[in-house]
C-alpha cells in the first residue's frame, strides 16, 4: 500500500502504527536464528535378547524402537525376566535404548547378571553400542562392545577388550563374541551370538545394537576456491569433547553444549561428579606373593565387577566396593561400574607392570 498525503491526512494514527510496526518487526526477522538442519536420516534399534528357531524370532525382550527406521528416542527397561525367557535366561536387568540427534542415529543394549540355558553361558555385563552419523557428506559408523566375567560350562573365559572371538562347544554350539556385522551403511553389533548345532537353526543373541545411515547431507563447500593439495589421512582419533558423538548419554554433544566438557580437548564427556575412579592408596606393581587392594569411588554405584585380564575376581554390591589384587604378574584390572537412575555405565581399567628391581650389591 502506497502512503499517499490523502491517506496520512484521513487516518495519521494508523499509518503512524503501521511505520512503527514494521520498523521493530522487519530487524527481528533478520535476526532470527537460522534453524538448525539435520545433517542427515537415520535409522536405529537395540534389543537386550533375541531368541530365533527356523530364522523367526520366537522371543525378543526388550526392545527399543522396533521399527527401527526412522530412528527415535527409546528405552526400555526390564528388573525382571519375563516369563517367555524364564527356560531361556536368568538375568538381573535388560536394557534397550536409542537416541536420535540432529548428526546421529545410537542404539545401546545391556544385559546384566546374564546365565543361559542354566549355565552353558553366563555373563556379569555384556554391552553392545552402534552409532551412525554423516562427516562431510559421507557416511560413519561406529560399534562396540564389552563383556565383563565371561564363563562358559562353568569355566571362565578371558575376553580381548573388543575383538572379535569365536569358541566352539564340542557337539553343542559356536559362541561369538564380540560380532559386527556391516552391510552397505548399517552396523550390527552383538555382544554375544549362539549358534545351536542340533539341525534347528537355532541361535540366541544377547546385546545387539544396530544403526543405520538413510541418507546424508550434501557437504557443504565453506571454502569453493580452496585446493585441495593433499596431506590428509590418519591422526588420532578426535576427542570425546569435539567428536560430534553424546559419549555419557546425557543428551548433550561436545563442548560447549555438554556441561561435562572442560574444552574441545577434554576426553571424557561426563561431569566431575559422576567420574567413578580407582584408587589403590599408590603406585602398585607386579612381584612374586605381591598383592593390593582396589576400590571404586563415585557417585550413584549399584554394583562394580572387577576382573584381572579378562577374568572375574569379584562383584560387590555395597560400599566401599573394593577387591584383593593378586599381583605376581603383570596385569590389567577391569572395573565395569553400574549406576542407579538409569544413568549409563562405564568401565574403568588400571594397568600394572613389574616392580623394578632392586639394587643389586656384589663384593
Amino acid at each position: 500500500m502506497a502512503l499517499t498525503y490523502g491517506r496520512w491526512k484521513r487516518n495519521p494514527l494508523r499509518v503512524i502504527s503501521l511505520i512503527v510496526t514494521g520498523a521493530i518487526l522487519v530487524p527481528l526477522w533478520f535476526a532470527l536464528p537460522a534453524v538448525a538442519q539435520q545433517n542427515g536420516d537415520f535409522s536405529c534399534r537395540a534389543a537386550a535378547v533375541r531368541a530365533e528357531l527356523g530364522g523367526n524370532v520366537i522371543i525378543e525382550e526388550p526392545v527399543a524402537n522396533e521399527p527401527q527406521d526412522p530412528c527415535r528416542d527409546d528405552e526400555n527397561i526390564l528388573l525382571e525376566v519375563p516369563d517367555e525367557l524364564a527356560a531361556v535366561l536368568v538375568a538381573d536387568t535388560l536394557t534397550a535404548r536409542t537416541r536420535d540427534e540432529d548428526d546421529e542415529g545410537s542404539a545401546f543394549a545391556q544385559v546384566e547378571g546374564a546365565v543361559l540355558l542354566g549355565g552353558l553361558v553366563s555373563a556379569d555385563v555384556l554391552t553392545a553400542r552402534a552409532s551412525a552419523t554423516c562427516d562431510n557428506g559421507d557416511a560413519r559408523l561406529r560399534s562396540e562392545s564389552e563383556i565383563v566375567g565371561l564363563e562358559i560350562q562353568g569355566q571362565a573365559v578371558p575376553v580381548d577388550e573388543g575383538k572379535e572371538q569365536t569358541i566352539v562347544i564340542p557337539e553343542i554350539a559356536t559362541v561369538f563374541l564380540n560380532r559386527e556385522i556391516r552391510e552397505d551403511d548399517t552396523v550390527t553389533r552383538r555382544a554375544l551370538e549362539i549358534v545351536f548345532f542340533d539341525g534347528a537353526l537355532a541361535n540366541i543373541v544377547l546385546a545387539e545394537a544396530i544403526a543405520d545411515v538413510e541418507r546424508c547431507a550434501a557437504a557443504a563447500d565453506d571454502n569453493p576456491d580452496d585446493n585441495d593439495d593433499g596431506g590428509g589421512g590418519g591422526g588420532p582419533p578426535p576427542a570425546a569433547c569435539i567428536d560430534g558423538i553424546d559419549n555419557d548419554g546425557d543428551g548433550q554433544i561436545d563442548f560447549p553444549n555438554d556441561p561435562g566438557c572442560d574444552s574441545a580437548q577434554d576426553n571424557d564427556e561426563r561431569n566431575n561428579d559422576e567420574r567413578s575412579v580407582i584408587k589403590t592408596g599408590g603406585r602398585v606393581c607386579a612381584a612374586a606373593g605381591r598383592s593390593f587392594v582396589a576400590r571404586v569411588q563415585g557417585s550413584s554405584i549399584r554394583r562394580v565387577v572387577f576382573s584381572l585380564n579378562g577374568r572375574k575376581l569379584a562383584t560387590d554390591t555395597s560400599a566401599p566396593f573394593a577387591v584383593r589384587v593378586p599381583a605376581s604378574q603383570p596385569g590389567t584390572l577391569k572395573a565395569r561400574v553400574t549406576y542407579s537412575g538409569g544413568r549409563p555405565g562405564q568401565t574403568l581399567s588400571r594397568r600394572f607392570g613389574r616392580c623394578p628391581a632392586g639394587p643389586r650389591f656384589t663384593g
